[in-house]
């Protein structure tokens, strides 16, 4: 792509940040472009390349026309499964992954398991076949929820809080599950699990994370 071709504005990747109530940190975080790049990014002080063009897209789940003002389009429209209509069936290209979590995932299993569909990832995650990071499993959680957020409820509520006492406060109120806490949360009944301040804050942020909804939606 030409320089010439388009006319870089940074107040789109700044609005999809603050719409979704991100922070750099997080940002940062799952794309390893700097805090200050993003910001450069953000303040048209810096143009960014094709990388992390790429890399922004996918994070925020929109074509890289989107971010270079080509298409008004917010959204990628949903990956549909394979012909037998089963989500399992998907490729797990069609998630889109940021490169780093794609690598991890490819990497960071049991080299007798083959992961090739959504579906491959359902069983080695429950034959305990995968060693990701906490962070690259809200990543791969967050996108599989967009097609398949019924299968993500199964996962255990570990990987929703990266803090052991958060964690066992979570067990302690009877959620064990993601599908558990989504319910506590959108009941309200969150708010009578015993969990400290920080631990509310933190479930909470990363329901925000997983699920892409508003955080006022849930105070």
């Amino acid at each position: 792509m030409k320089k010439e071709d388009f006319t870089f504005d940074g107040g789109r990747l700044k609005s999809l940040r603050e719409n979704n109530n991100i922070s750099f940190q997080k940002i940062a975080e799952a794309t390893n472009i700097s805090i200050t790049e993003i910001s450069n990014y953000e303040n048209n002080r810096n143009v960014p390349g094709i990388s992390d063009l790429v890399t922004l897209a996918d994070f925020y789940c929109v074509s890289v026309d989107y971010i270079l003002g080509r298409s008004n389009v917010v959204e990628l429209p949903d990956k549909k499964p394979a012909a037998t209509g089963k989500i399992e069936d998907l490729d797990i290209e069609n998630l889109h992954l940021p490169y780093q979590t794609y690598r991890s995932l490819m990497r960071r299993h049991n080299s007798d398991v083959n992961l090739r569909t959504v579906g491959d990832i359902f069983q080695a995650y429950a034959n305990g076949d995968l060693w990701f990071t906490h962070n690259d499993w809200r990543v791969l959680l967050n996108r599989l929820n967009k097609c398949a957020p019924e299968k993500v409820d199964e996962f255990s509520v570990w990987y929703l809080v990266s803090s052991r006492l958060a964690y066992r406060e979570l067990c302690n109120a009877g959620l064990y599950t993601i599908g558990e806490v989504r319910e506590a949360i959108e009941n309200g009944q969150i708010y009578n699990a015993n969990l400290t301040e920080d631990h509310l804050i933190m479930v909470i942020n990363s329901f925000v994370d997983l699920t892409g909804r508003k955080y006022n939606e849930f105070r």
